[in-house]
C-alpha cells in the first residue's frame, strides 16, 4: 500500500492543516497512481552539486544568487533541512569567491524574522508562514510568490 493512499495522508504530507480536503482531493487526481520505489533511494544521496550551481548562475557581484523557499510546516523538507542547504551552498560560496572562482562580494550572514529567514552570502532563506510541502498549491501561496517576487527584482 502506498504511503499517500488516501486523500487525509496526500493533504498530511504534502499541505498545511487549513489546507481543505476537498481540495487535497483534487490535487489527488493529478498525483500517479503508483509511487516509482526509485524515489525514496533517491533521498539517500545529494540531490545536486552545490558548486556547480553556484558558477553557472551569472550576477552582477553582489545580491542574492539562490533562493531557498522552505513551507514552515512542510514534513518532507523540513525547516532544517531547508536551513542546512542554505547554509551548504553558502559554505560553497565564501569558498569559490574566496579562491577567485567566483567574481562576487561575500557578505555577512544577517538573520531576521523568527522562523530564522537570513540572506547573505548569496543566499536567501525565506519560510511561507504555515505552509506544506507543496506551498505553491497551499492557501497561503500568495505569500510564497511575494517573497519570490522579492528574489527577482533583487537579482
Amino acid at each position: 500500500m502506498s504511503p499517500l493512499s488516501n486523500t487525509s495522508l496526500v493533504k498530511r504530507a504534502f499541505f498545511s492543516p487549513s489546507y481543505p480536503l476537498s481540495s487535497a482531493s483534487d490535487f489527488e487526481t493529478l498525483m500517479p497512481k503508483y509511487e516509482s520505489l526509485l524515489w525514496p533511494l533517491g533521498t539517500l544521496f545529494k540531490f545536486t552539486n552545490f558548486q556547480n550551481v553556484l558558477k553557472r548562475i551569472s550576477s552582477k557581484g553582489h545580491g542574492s544568487r539562490i533562493l531557498i523557499l522552505a513551507g514552515q510546516s512542510d514534513k518532507l523538507v523540513t525547516l532544517d533541512i531547508a536551513k542546512r542547504e542554505a547554509e551548504e551552498y553558502r559554505s560553497v560560496f565564501r569558498d569559490l569567491a574566496l579562491t577567485n572562482r567566483l567574481k562576487v562580494e561575500v557578505d555577512e550572514v544577517v538573520e531576521d524574522g523568527e522562523e530564522g529567514e537570513s540572506e547573505g552570502c548569496g543566499v536567501q532563506f525565506r519560510v511561507v508562514e504555515g505552509a506544506g510541502h507543496h506551498f505553491m498549491n497551499d492557501v497561503m501561496w500568495e505569500e510564497g510568490a511575494e517573497k519570490l517576487l522579492d528574489f527577482y527584482e533583487q537579482l
